[in-house]
């Protein structure tokens, strides 16, 4: 009977383990995905807690074709080129 408790009380510490180690990884992701919506002036409460409550896969994919800010650096029309002029120029 005392085999059978070990074997039980070390599935119920893996389970444990295993659970926090997920979560962990969630609220990093989580974390990064309100990163990235931060960059793109949008809430990082926001985004984080959407990102916990339904994927940060899903929300990462929505913060990903968010447009950029026009004067943001990041913007592809600011960019410049090896030569240093705008890569882009408007006409």
């Amino acid at each position: 009977m005392d085999n059978v408790q070990t074997t039980l009380a070390l599935m119920v510490i893996g389970f444990v383990l295993a659970l926090l180690v997920g979560l962990a990884i969630l609220i990093i992701a989580a974390h990064f995905v309100a990163r990235a919506a931060r960059m793109k002036n949008r809430s990082y409460a926001s985004f984080f807690w959407l990102s916990i409550l339904t994927s940060p896969i899903l929300t990462g994919f929505v913060v990903a074709v968010l447009p950029f800010n026009i004067d943001d650096p990041r913007h592809p029309k600011n960019k410049r080129s090896s030569t240093g002029f705008l890569a882009f120029t408007e006409k």
